[in-house]
C-alpha cells in the first residue's frame, strides 16, 4: 500500500473514531437512547385529536370519526373534495383516474377532475328517444 493510501486510510478511520452518535446508550433496545426499555408509550396530543366537525380547521376540514379520530381533509363518507380533486383516497383529496371513481357523471376528465352529469351525452344501445341524459339515454346521437 502506498504512504498516500495509507494515510488517507488512517485519517478516514480517526474521523470515523470521533464521530459520537448523540442517540448512542449501550443496553438500551437498538443501543439507541430514545428506545428505552422502560419509557411509557408514545400519547397522542389531546390537542391533535377531534369529536366532530366542528374541531377542524382548513385544509383538514373534516373529523375521521370512524378511524384516527384526527382532523383530515376528507373521508369515504364525508367528501369535502374541491371540483379539481374530487377523490378521497386514505382521507386525501385526489384527482381522479378512472370513470368508475366519477359516480355521478361516470366521466374523469384529463385533468382529474369529474365531468357534470350535464355537461355529459348519454347515449346506450337500444334507447330510444333524444334526450342524452343519464336517466334517460338516447339510442343515437344527432347533430343539429
Amino acid at each position: 500500500m502506498s504512504a498516500q493510501r495509507l494515510a488517507f486510510t488512517l485519517a478516514y478511520a480517526a474521523s470515523l473514531a470521533s464521530c459520537k452518535n448523540a442517540n448512542h446508550c449501550a443496553g438500551n433496545p437498538l443501543d439507541d437512547c430514545r428506545l428505552m426499555w422502560d419509557a411509557p408509550p408514545i400519547q397522542i396530543d389531546a390537542a391533535d385529536t377531534c369529536s366532530g366537525n366542528i374541531d377542524c380547521k382548513a385544509p383538514t376540514t373534516v373529523c375521521d370519526l370512524s378511524g384516527t379520530m384526527m382532523c383530515v381533509q376528507c373521508t369515504t363518507s364525508d367528501n369535502p373534495c374541491p371540483t379539481a380533486m374530487p377523490i378521497c383516497i386514505t382521507n386525501q383529496c385526489q384527482k381522479c383516474t378512472a370513470h368508475t371513481q366519477c359516480p355521478a357523471s361516470n366521466v374523469c376528465l384529463l385533468d382529474g377532475s369529474c365531468a357534470d352529469e350535464t355537461q355529459v351525452a348519454y347515449v346506450a344501445m337500444g334507447g330510444s328517444g333524444t334526450a342524452c341524459t343519464k336517466p334517460t339515454r338516447a339510442g343515437r346521437w344527432t347533430t343539429g
